[in-house]
């Protein structure tokens, strides 16, 4: 009977909401679904959102029970009705015969005998995640108690994607306060230069890969010119000699005291921002600024020649949080460096005067005003 069939679908919707909220990531969500899809009395789809499209992951049909899944080459556009989707309100559509603004996706339900359909969307942050349809045809029932089950589905699919999110950032936090500890612990007792820049590409290297070019910019404001004392390019440590400020990338970082991130069109956004290009532009450029009390020290620059993208806005703001402490630990090394410049000056003229005051035969006589 009718009734017993919707038992059974209510309980099989019921075990799934609990197997779903169990569930460890989102494809363990989509699976889920997709062993499910073939169960359910009527013609269903499951899709995703990829980009400005919708892809389906399985579409069922009820009356040939025929299964396809990963149809994932057909691209259908959403953007019509993106903005109803993104309420997460289930969406009614009693006559898909007639045009209407979810005809892209319909188009699907219309070609196996389906007169209605309901579309049902889960959303993950602020975004369209899957979308559930279901289609009846013309001698299927469409009323809330039917609807109901599949309702809840979807937004505990909802709940739980919110949840993977928040323990996603989370993690994502973590990492970064341990990434922060590990180059507070490695450089807060280095005092020699040198090998406060090789510490500091060994933390680059153990966050980043080893397989990005790394180089440390130092900013002589006395000459307002940039001296590069570390760069690692092609797996070697090359030499650059200091040049003036200029039109340069790494010009634009420090003059500008402000970070930049170019994931894709490297060469095109560094001539828009009125950079000049040396040599082959990376695919991937990161600088940020060093700065200690408002003083410019110089800048970090990441590069990847070979790939676009490699570098995201998590990894900008990651360094932007450890940029303070590679800053001061580059300033306390240089003023270390400085005063023992000026301890070993002071010696060398204290010894002239005296081996001066002893050799010499004439009497001298120093007056302290």
């Amino acid at each position: 009977s009718s009734t017993q069939v919707n038992l059974e679908e209510t309980n099989l919707l019921y075990r799934l909401t609990r197997q779903i909220i169990a569930a460890k990531d989102e494809q363990a969500i989509t699976d889920l679904l997709l062993e499910i899809m073939p169960q359910l009395p009527n013609t269903n789809a499951l899709l995703s959102q990829d980009g400005d499209n919708l892809h389906i992951l399985g579409l069922y049909d009820a009356r040939t029970r025929k299964f396809e899944r990963n149809l994932s080459s057909i691209d259908i556009p959403y953007q019509r009705f993106h903005d109803a989707l993104i309420t997460g309100q289930p969406i009614y559509v009693q006559d898909i015969t007639q045009p209407t603004n979810y005809d892209n996706v319909l188009s699907f339900f219309l070609r196996r005998g389906c007169k209605s359909a309901v579309i049902m969307p889960s959303l993950q942050g602020a975004d369209i995640s899957k979308l559930l349809v279901l289609g009846f045809r013309e001698d299927e029932q469409v009323n809330q108690t039917i609807l109901q089950p599949f309702i809840n589905l979807t937004e505990v699919i909802t709940t739980t994607l919110e949840k993977f999110t928040v323990m996603d950032a989370l993690q994502q936090r973590l990492l970064e306060l341990q990434i922060l500890a590990n180059f507070s612990n490695a450089t807060s007792s280095e005092t020699d230069l040198d090998h406060l820049y090789r510490v500091l590409h060994g933390q680059v290297k153990e966050t980043m890969g080893s397989d990005i070019s790394f180089l440390i910019a130092i900013y002589d404001e006395k000459h307002d010119q940039i001296e590069i004392p570390y760069a690692f390019e092609g797996g070697d440590l090359i030499s650059i000699e200091p040049f003036p400020m200029g039109q340069g990338l790494t010009s634009f970082v420090i003059e500008s005291r402000k970070p930049l991130l170019l994931a894709r069109d490297t060469e095109r956004r560094a001539l828009e921002l009125g950079a000049r290009i040396i040599g082959r532009p990376a695919r991937s450029w990161m600088g940020i600024p060093l700065l200690v009390g408002g003083d410019m020290v110089g800048a970090i620059v990441l590069q990847d020649q070979h790939h676009e993208e490699r570098f995201s806005e998590s990894d900008l703001n990651l360094f932007l949080t450890v940029a303070p402490q590679i800053a001061t630990a580059i300033r306390n090394a240089q003023l270390l460096d400085e005063m023992q410049d000026a301890l070993r000056a002071y010696d060398e003229e204290r010894l002239l005067i005296n081996t001066w005051l002893e050799n010499t035969p004439d009497v001298i006589i120093v007056k302290n005003a």
